[in-house]
């Protein structure tokens, strides 16, 4: 957005935060998804990366607010492109002469069933790679996973959180399982969840915790679509693609900011802007 249209409408002459107007000396960004404004110190960013989202088009940041609406944005979208497949096989029936009711019933049946399985799941949190003590009782496993998990995210990761209902997915056997089994648990509330994931990559950098991942507990389709999405990617990087990540289930290519990559969520930005 030009300098002079940061007057068009009162939510552009001023942090939406804290209120203070825009001027030649007191920058703010406008988001795309909400369109509200905000200064470099209400969105916590370091000054470097506050003024390179201006210059790159390819830089992508979201609002707090935004942050809250995007996951029932995403399962709108998905439910959209899961009933677009469906369509698709629909005119192939109906382009044959016929289309079979039970067709119909099934997309119907699918589509409930894989909605009601993500709503089971919207509180859960997996936990990979987590050691598993082959020598433990089964009790004795579940009192060392909740003791290890309270661990990871209260002490290592500082949230304050509750958790509950810690189970390992899968049947034990010794002399199948090579690797831990994953492990869920669940958490009071989404914000719980949202700190989390939020709060995860820190563990990568941690002495005892860097192979330990937490992820959502995604549903056997959304396990494909990423499946396929992280098979994607590695094609593409073996064809000579850099900077890729995975984000808000589709491949984005991640702007270089100073030295290094930024990693910002997958919601499309404006530039800066000056006030008046």
């Amino acid at each position: 957005m030009d300098d002079g249209d940061s007057s068009t409408t009162p939510c552009k002459t001023a942090c939406k935060d804290c209120n203070q107007p825009f001027g030649q000396k007191f920058k703010g960004i406008e988001y795309g998804f909400c369109e509200n404004s905000y200064c470099r110190k209400c969105t916590k960013l370091k000054t470097q990366i506050f003024n390179e989202i201006g210059k790159e088009e390819s830089i992508l940041f979201s609002c707090v607010h935004c942050r809250i609406a995007m996951p029932f944005m995403r399962k709108i979208t998905t439910k959209m492109e899961s009933l677009e497949t469906r369509v698709d096989q629909l005119e192939k029936s109906l382009g044959n002469g016929t289309c079979d009711k039970n067709i119909i019933k099934d997309i119907i049946r699918e589509d409930n069933e894989e909605e009601q399985d993500r709503e089971s799941r919207r509180l859960n949190v997996a936990v990979n790679s987590l050691p598993e003590d082959l020598n433990e009782s089964i009790e004795g496993q579940k009192e060392r996973d909740t003791r290890e998990v309270n661990i990871i995210l209260n002490d290592t990761l500082n949230l304050n959180v509750k958790v509950d209902k810690i189970i390992r997915l899968g049947k034990f056997s010794p002399t199948t399982h090579q690797r831990p089994r994953p492990l869920r648990f669940t958490v009071s509330n989404f914000e719980d969840k949202r700190s989390i994931l939020s709060a995860a990559s820190k563990l990568k950098n941690h002495e005892k915790y860097s192979g330990i991942y937490l992820t959502p507990d995604l549903t056997p389709a959304q396990r494909k679509i990423y499946f396929d999405l992280r098979t994607q990617k590695r094609r593409r990087e073996k064809n000579g693609e850099k900077n890729l990540a995975i984000r808000k289930g589709r491949i984005v290519k991640l702007p270089v900011v100073g030295n290094g990559v930024g990693d910002h969520n997958y919601v499309p930005n404006r530039r800066p802007f000056k006030g008046n």
